[in-house]
């Protein structure tokens, strides 16, 4: 370091000296023309141009002024690299200014500009030129003289040819709106025949129907068909079981069943739909159905030609016939209307009831006070005595009494019960009589407690020939107290139903009554009865009794 500059140094050092001050002296010494004093600024600026004073005294001098003078207000002088950031900040905002500008001028919208269209040039087809024919002289005739010169004719004046001026544009063509026509609809196919399959797939399916056994069939307007188990039951269809040991199993979603046994047709099927439960309609035939617990307002309704069934849950069983309705409730309650009168019942658990035309809706217990089916043989002799007589008795899945042969003005023979009933009773059994004739009696007899077949109280239902009868034994004679005719032909395979309630005996042919009585005979406490058959010497080889299924219950 040279002393010259160790001096401004020294001098940027002096406590007069501001910081911004000592950093301008420190660079280049050189001070504006506003610090302190002429010769000090006229020697720093010296020193700028590197001539440095080597003066002492000068650099006293210095100092002394500087100690001197007043502390002014100090303005930083400008240098170069100012004056251009000053001028880059002008060219900056001028810059932006035009740059907002442009935005503001490219939003609004600029006229469009439309150019007249163009001429089209139709480029022309080149014409060809025509062909070069040959030119034959012209043969003149010696004959003719020299033709005269034709006259002269000036040629017309060629039309100016106007510059061709581009063709007038054809107007833009105006956007027609497209019309609208009604299209019309495509040609109706011919309607093609739906199989049956397609058609159930349509309709809702009902049941299914599970098991089949014998002759099952559906029925359908175009006539029967065979059913197969595993079928879905269509809603509102119907089915019909064969005879002999036909049957069919059908359920519900629910699990609901339904079982049909042997001459049973059946109709309406329906499962429940919201609105309406479950629906059966059973022409005739016997229906078993254990029916899960419905919703409520939903019950399930099973409808006959006599009845009709409402039922929440429950197992019954339905039989129907020609002129009745049986209801047997083994689980639950059912409400039974009779729809001859609306007349309705409820059968509680372990009773039923029978709707018939002309009999008494009443509700019996469905376990009877005695019951025989003679397929047990052992069991006979503790429960029945044989009845005097002639005729061969046989047990074998029913009682059948042979009255072809008699040996006498009348024979014949039965089985009496060894139990007594008191009443209100009623007695039902199946009874077949092949051949009926007037030299042939089946019936039910009633003998009071500690007497025999002639006593004075005993009475008997009988069929002889074509007339059902009540008669009463009393003093060994028969006697008839109220008789109806039998209105049906051949065979006699028909239930009997006889009630007697005091002095009130009421019989019943399939549900149907035949005849009610109030007799004058004694009323006994209790009562045995018998099944017996009895026959004259002029009836048919042939004939025979037979009985079954037979049934003492209490009437309520």
């Amino acid at each position: 370091m040279s002393p010259e500059e160790a001096k401004v140094r020294e001098l940027a050092a002096h406590p007069s000296i501001r910081g911004d001050e000592a950093s301008l002296l420190q660079k280049d010494a050189a001070l504006s023309e506003e610090f302190w004093d002429q010769s000090a600024i006229a020697t720093l600026l010296t020193a700028r141009h590197g001539r440095i004073p080597s003066s002492p005294e000068l650099w006293d001098r210095i100092r002394e002024k500087i100690e001197a003078a007043p502390i002014r207000r100090f303005r930083r002088p400008r240098r170069a690299d100012d004056r251009f950031r000053a001028k880059f900040f002008w060219v900056a905002a001028a810059g932006l200014i035009v740059i907002v500008l442009g935005f503001g001028l490219a939003g609004r919208p600029s006229p469009v500009r439309r150019e007249a269209p163009r001429p089209t040039v139709r480029a022309e087809k080149p014409v060809p030129a025509p062909l070069a024919l040959p030119i034959e002289p012209r043969r003149v005739d010696p004959s003719e003289g020299p033709r005269p010169p034709e006259p002269w004719v000036p040629p017309e004046p060629e039309k100016r040819k106007d510059p061709e001026t581009p063709p007038t544009p054809p107007p833009p063509k105006a956007v027609e709106e497209p019309i609208r026509q009604a299209i019309p609809a495509p040609p109706t196919a011919p309607p093609v025949e739906k199989s049956e399959r397609t058609v159930a797939e349509k309709i809702a399916i009902a049941a299914t129907l599970q098991r089949v056994n014998g002759e099952v069939a559906w029925i359908r307007p175009q006539g029967k068909a065979a059913a197969r188990g595993g079928e879905k039951i269509p809603a509102g269809a119907g089915f019909e079981v064969g005879p002999g040991k036909s049957s069919a199993v059908a359920s519900y979603v629910d699990h609901t069943k339904l079982e049909l046994g042997a001459d049973t047709t059946v109709r309406e099927f329906f499962d429940a739909d919201g609105t309406r439960g479950k629906r059966l309609f059973v022409a005739h035939g016997s229906v078993t159905a254990s029916v899960v617990s419905q919703p409520q307002g939903l019950q399930m309704v099973i409808t006959t030609p006599h009845a009709e069934a409402r039922v929440l849950g429950t197992t019954l069983r339905i039989l129907v016939d020609a002129n009745s309705t049986r209801l047997e409730v083994r689980e639950g309650r059912v409400q039974l209307t009779r729809l001859s009168d609306a007349r309705a019942v409820e059968v509680p658990t372990g009773h039923y009831t029978v709707a018939a035309a002309e009999a008494d809706l009443v509700v019996r217990p469905l376990v009877p006070l005695f019951a025989e089916s003679f397929d047990h043989a052992r069991t006979l002799a503790g429960r029945w005595k044989r009845q005097v007589g002639n005729a061969a008795v046989r047990t074998a899945g029913r009682l059948e009494l042979d009255l072809g042969r008699p040996d006498s003005d009348w024979s014949g023979g039965g089985l009496q019960t060894k139990q007594e009933f008191a009443p209100s009773i009623s007695v039902s059994a199946d009874v077949e009589i092949v051949d009926p004739h007037a030299s042939v009696v089946g019936g039910i007899a009633f003998i009071p407690g500690g007497q025999q077949r002639g006593g004075d109280a005993v009475f008997r239902i009988q069929l002889r020939g074509d007339r059902y009868g009540l008669l009463a034994e009393a003093g060994g004679t028969a006697r008839e107290m109220a008789g109806a005719p039998r209105p049906g032909g051949l065979p006699c395979r028909e239930r009997w139903t006889v009630e007697v309630e005091g002095n009130s005996v009421r019989f019943l042919v399939n549900g149907k009554e035949i005849l009610r009585h109030r007799h004058d005979l004694r009323v006994a406490a209790v009562y045995a009865f018998d099944l017996h058959g009895a026959a004259r010497r002029d009836a048919p080889e042939t004939t025979r009794a037979a009985f079954d299924n037979v049934v003492v219950e209490k009437v309520r």
